[in-house]
């Protein structure tokens, strides 16, 4: 039994007497004919000092994308960047947690917001972390 070959790496269209091969799928670049390469989206927007994820979190190529890597501690969002559809994923960003809202300090103390932390201020007479 005789193998064929693969003549296009992308989609194979026959036609009469001869086939024609689909441009490389989105995500790729290269002649269909002999290769689709994966574009790597994350180099090429830092190449031209354009960010397609929060400024608070990286970016990683996959196979024909990429995708926005998780917020850091202390931050709630999906990484993407606020408002934009990329991957089909709306955007929220990176929104810094507000640990304070809550109001985790008794008696009266103070709380100063801090990044994945607070800090309470205790009144006279009060100590602790919480007071």
């Amino acid at each position: 039994m005789r193998r064929l070959r693969k003549v296009c790496h992308s989609e194979c269209k026959n036609t009469v007497g001869n086939y024609t091969c689909d441009p490389c799928p989105d995500g790729f670049t290269g002649d269909p004919h002999h290769q689709c390469v994966n574009i790597n989206e994350c180099t090429v927007a830092a190449a031209k000092n354009v960010s397609i994820c929060d400024r608070r979190t990286d970016c990683e190529d996959t196979q024909g994308g990429f995708k926005c890597l998780s917020c850091p501690r202390g931050y709630r969002g999906n990484g993407y960047p606020k408002g934009k559809l990329i991957n089909n994923v709306r955007g929220d960003g990176c929104t810094e947690i507000n640990e304070c809202a809550s109001n985790p300090c008794q008696h009266h103390g103070v709380c100063v917001d801090q990044l994945a932390n607070f800090l309470c201020k205790c009144k006279d007479g009060f100590e602790g972390h919480d007071c």
